[in-house]
C-alpha cells in the first residue's frame, strides 16, 4: 500500500509547502538509472555514435555519479527547507523578511507569490493592526488559494486577504501599498525581464515606502546583481540592496556555502 504523505496531515493543522520540488529528486534519479542502463547495457552504442565502449562506460560512470549528487543534494536541501523538519530554513528566511520590513500600523501591505501564505501569517502576526494582502496565480507548486484561506483561519489571523494575480500584472491601482514583502518567488518567472518584474511590484508601492524580497539571485536570471541593482536605482528607486543570509544571521557562511545557497540574498530598500 502506497501512503501519500499529505494525505497522512493532520487537517486541524496548516499545512505549509516544501519549495524544494520533489520533481529534482525524480530527475536525479532518472540521470543515475540512466547511467547504470548506459554502463551495463549490451547494446554497443560505440558501433552507431563511433564513440569506444570504454567513453560509453566513463559516460555511465558520470551519469551515475551525477545522479547521485544531485539526489544526495537536493534531499539535503528538502529536509533544511521542510516546515516540520529540524532546520526550518524557510522560517529562518520568512523572519528575516519580516524582521526588516518596517511598516507603521494601519497600514497595507502586498506579500508578492504568497504561496501558501506563509510569510503573509507572519507578517499579519507582528503588525495585527495593518492588512495584509496575499497575490499568487499558483501555477508554481502545490499550494491554492484555498490552501492559503485554510491556513490563515487555521493561524487565526484576520487580517489577510488571499488574491488571485499575476506579478507581471498586478490587479492594484499605483501606489496602493505601504510596503511590499516576498519570499523565493521572484526567480520562478524565466521568460520575463527582471527589472521589469520588479518595477510592476514598484508601481503599486507607494513612494518612500520599503520593499524587502528574499530571492535567488542568480545569473541566469538577474544577470550580474551589481548590474541589475544599477538599474534599478537608475529608475528612481531610492534604496536597493543585498543581505546575504549569513549577513541576516540565518545560516553561517559554511551553511551557505554547503547548501549552495550563495545566490540566495534578502533585497531590502525603499522605493
Amino acid at each position: 500500500m502506497i501512503l501519500n504523505y499529505d494525505d497522512q496531515r493532520d487537517d486541524s493543522k496548516p499545512k505549509y509547502e516544501n519549495i524544494v520540488t520533489k520533481r529534482v529528486i525524480d530527475v536525479a534519479i532518472f540521470v543515475f538509472f540512466l547511467g547504470i542502463c548506459i554502463l551495463f547495457s549490451n547494446i554497443h552504442f560505440a558501433k552507431h555514435v563511433y564513440v569506444s565502449d570504454y567513453m560509453i562506460r566513463v559516460m555511465g560512470v558520470i551519469f551515475m555519479v551525477g545522479g547521485v549528487y544531485m539526489w544526495i543534494s537536493t534531499e539535503i536541501l528538502n529536509r533544511a527547507f521542510d516546515h516540520e523538519g529540524k532546520k526550518q530554513l524557510i522560517r529562518g528566511m520568512a523572519e528575516a523578511v519580516v524582521s526588516r520590513l518596517d511598516v507603521p500600523e494601519d497600514s497595507i501591505v502586498l506579500d508578492v507569490g504568497c504561496k501558501d501564505a506563509f510569510l503573509t501569517i507572519l507578517l499579519a502576526k507582528k503588525h495585527p493592526d495593518s492588512t495584509f494582502y496575499g497575490v499568487d496565480h499558483w501555477d508554481f507548486g502545490t499550494s491554492s488559494r484555498k490552501q492559503c484561506i485554510k491556513n490563515c483561519d487555521l493561524e487565526g489571523v484576520n487580517n489577510v486577504k488571499i488574491e488571485s494575480g499575476d506579478a507581471y500584472d498586478l490587479p492594484y491601482a499605483h501606489d496602493t501599498f505601504d510596503g511590499i514583502a516576498s519570499l523565493f518567488f521572484y526567480h520562478n518567472y524565466t521568460a520575463v525581464d527582471m527589472k521589469n518584474l520588479y518595477m510592476e511590484s514598484m508601481r503599486v508601492l507607494k513612494e518612500g515606502c520599503p520593499f524587502v524580497i528574499c530571492d535567488l539571485v542568480t545569473p541566469s536570471r538577474y544577470g550580474n546583481p551589481e548590474e541589475f541593482r544599477q538599474k534599478m536605482l537608475a529608475e528612481g528607486i531610492k534604496k536597493f540592496d543585498y543581505i546575504s543570509l549569513s549577513e541576516a544571521g540565518v545560516l553561517s557562511p559554511f551553511e551557505t556555502a554547503f547548501l549552495r545557497l550563495r545566490n540566495c540574498k534578502i533585497v531590502v530598500g525603499i522605493k
